[in-house]
């Protein structure tokens, strides 16, 4: 591997942060928890539209976003976290985060703890969210509108959203010939089966993936249809010092990128509209590839049109933008349901 060829994806929430921003954000309610009227609505809706109305019930309770964004400024990096972002930043690696949370508790976390700086804030793909400079409340939409995908939800599908962003790379005549996928939760499974045999998966142990990925692991040789490498993990050192073996992470020269001084509390318009109302048009797939631009290499291809197909070494190549292969995920946030610790995860 080297730095330029690889591409390094990272969900947020229980990844690279130790908790959950959105259960932080729900513990500031009377007495810790919601209403049941608005508890009966979780499993109904996806989960933009459920915080929206979370945002919303708090401030009728005199909660501002000023002491929602206090709250989960509290929350600390993952162990072996801070380290992973410091090798990023003196790498010069890319890296993205794909997140079901929203643009305004991440850039707040990430600037308290001064790491502002090391993942550009368009490489940060998640519900775009602001605050009402009137109202004081904190404002969410759904990132996009999706009908394509069965195993994630309608809001934000993390498979096509990792898809478009080789695309890019690719029409910036930059190849991807390794995809390193960091997540624990439900939906980081849609992007985990579109991998190859040349990416990683680092998966967090205890958490919802885990048992995914373990099912799919246990499959007879011939319906596995999971390729890339799988390593669980307890702490992120293991991820950092995997990716200096591998020649992507050089040790820091300096510890602490330098700050950008950036908004926590980013202005809106206080319009509440859907992006999910507003879209019309069904998302256009998206053909790409990590391991098909690597010419000689044995990675099945991740060309999304072209599912059931293989490669030079006979395997079966990634699944279609618009119809992930089906698996007992369910919809909604993506980490309901967590075989480990938490209320449910994200």
């Amino acid at each position: 591997m080297n730095s330029e060829e690889t591409l390094l994806a990272m969900d947020f929430d229980d990844t690279i942060i130790d908790g959950d921003s959105s259960e932080a954000a729900i513990e500031l309610a009377p007495e810790g928890e919601l209403p049941k009227e608005l508890q009966s609505i979780r499993p109904q809706v996806e989960h933009a539209t459920f915080m929206g109305a979370v945002f919303g019930y708090l401030r009728q309770q005199g909660i501002t976003a000023h002491q929602i964004l206090a709250k989960v400024r509290m929350l600390k990096f993952a162990p072996g976290m801070q380290e992973v972002f410091f090798d990023i930043y003196n790498s010069e690696q890319e890296a993205i985060i794909i997140s079901d949370a929203n643009s305004v508790f991440i850039d707040s976390i990430l600037q308290h703890k001064n790491l502002n700086n090391v993942i550009p804030k368009y490489n940060v793909y998640t519900n775009p969210a602001c605050v009402n400079p009137h109202s004081h409340q904190i404002r969410i939409q759904p990132y996009e509108c999706q009908r394509q995908c069965d195993l994630c939800p309608p809001n934000l599908c993390k498979g096509q959203i990792l898809m478009r962003h080789i695309s890019k790379r690719r029409a910036n005549n930059l190849k991807t010939f390794h995809i390193v996928y960091v997540g624990d939760g439900v939906n980081d499974y849609c992007p985990c089966m579109r991998l190859g045999s040349n990416d990683i998966i680092f998966c967090r142990k205890k958490f919802a993936l885990e048992q995914l990925l373990q099912c799919e692991l246990a499959k007879p040789e011939e319906e596995k249809r999971l390729y890339a490498e799988v390593r669980f993990y307890t702490d992120a050192f293991a991820i950092r010092d995997r990716m200096r073996i591998d020649n992507v992470f050089f040790p820091a020269r300096t510890m602490t990128p330098p700050t950008v001084p950036s908004s926590t509390t980013t202005p809106c318009n206080p319009s509440e509209d859907s992006k999910c109302e507003e879209e019309e048009e069904e998302e256009e797939e998206t053909t790409s590839s990590s391991s098909s631009d690597a010419k000689g290499k044995k990675a099945p291809s991740k060309d999304l049109g072209k599912a059931g197909k293989g490669g030079k070494d006979g395997k079966k190549s990634s699944i279609d933008a618009g119809k992930p292969r089906k698996g007992s995920t369910g919809k909604g946030k993506d980490k309901r349901g967590s075989t480990g610790k938490g209320k449910g995860k994200k």
